[in-house]
């Protein structure tokens, strides 16, 4: 039995698209998973032509009884999942899913598949690594019915130091700021630093300090004061919009890199990770970032230093990949059972 993980191929350095598959390829490597690393595809002619032999070619060497780790969506389409899915039970592969994201959920677009699209897809797997606990209960409800279990928090692997964080009033935001329509509308009496790609720094509010944008394992050396911000949507007033409603199913992957620096974050209440924040006592959890002003005001240095104390423990975690290598070992002894 030869076990399998696949990953594709990010050349663009400072963008973190890729960071939370890399890393999960690179922890399964850890325990002898074999990495099948691809390509995009040139464009849509070439995925149209040429969807049948890429797999063939990259997949064609797994037997019966081997397991394969797909990572979920491929962002090699739809079409192309599908019929890897068919290719590998063929050839009695066992499957197991791990899911980063449901593009049914985080896009609008007409084009995208269904919810019921992507359960029947997981249904035909082996086994479902959901992302958290509210995912795993909405896709039951849905239908699914492959064996599932929720991942928890996804990992997030660097070999930083962790520096202590002193305690401002101060947000750190890193993301993709062209889709970040919040930070428009931030207000004012709340300091906020900015990190990531945008088109046009010209348009940001004048009151909000960008600095710029660095690869995924150093930008957090750049957080030293305060607390990380995990936001999303239309507004910063309320969530709003289909990126901001997806907080309720999906595993912010800016949770992870705050944490694995070890900074405390600011996070939204009715998100599916609140829960997690709420537990491990790593944050503060609020409905509107109107509040943060005088949420801040009431914070000790004792209850922050606990935070960032905290916030370091889980970073032992994510960054030897415990969550992810958990739930890869508990889906195998149900698999092979």
């Amino acid at each position: 039995m030869s076990k399998y993980v696949i990953n594709l191929i990010n050349k663009e350095k400072n963008l973190a698209t890729s960071k939370a598959k890399d890393d999960v390829a690179f922890f399964l490597k850890n325990k002898g998973y074999e990495v099948l690393t691809l390509s995009l595809f040139k464009n849509k002619w070439d995925k149209l032509i040429n969807t049948r032999k890429k797999i063939h070619t990259n997949f064609g060497a797994l037997k019966s009884g081997d397991i394969f780790v797909l990572q979920y969506p491929t962002y090699l389409g739809y079409r192309f999942e599908n019929k890897l899915i068919s290719f590998l039970k063929e050839k009695s592969v066992k499957i197991i899913v791990v899911i980063h994201d449901l593009d049914s959920l985080r896009f609008t677009n007409k084009r995208q598949p269904t919810l019921l699209d992507e359960i029947r897809e997981l249904n035909r797997t082996d086994y479902v690594i959901a992302s958290n606990e509210a995912m795993k209960d909405m896709l039951i409800q849905n239908g699914l019915h492959t064996a599932t279990a929720s991942l928890g928090i996804f990992d997030y692997y660097h070999t930083e130091s962790l520096v202590d964080k002193k305690k401002q009033p101060i947000l750190n935001y890193a993301g993709n700021l062209n889709k970040s329509q919040f930070i428009y509308d931030f207000p004012k009496n709340a300091k906020i630093k900015l990190f990531g790609n945008i088109s046009d720094r010209k348009l940001l509010p004048s009151y909000e300090e960008y600095l710029g944008t660095f690869p995924p394992d150093k930008i957090g050396l750049q957080f030293k004061e305060g607390y990380g911000l995990v936001w999303d949507g239309e507004s910063s007033r309320e969530i709003k919009g289909a990126y901001g409603n997806y907080m309720k199913y999906n595993n912010p992957h800016k949770l992870s890199l705050y944490l694995s620096f070890g900074m405390p974050v600011i996070f939204w209440r009715g998100a599916a990770l609140a829960n997690f924040v709420e537990e491990n006592k790593v944050g503060i959890l609020v409905d509107s970032l109107s509040e943060v002003s005088k949420v801040l005001s009431k914070i000790t240095q004792e209850s922050y230093n606990q935070m960032c104390k905290n916030a370091n423990e889980v970073s032992k975690k994510i960054t030897h990949g415990y969550f992810i290598k958990k739930a890869i070992e508990n889906a195998e002894e149900q698999i092979l059972a």
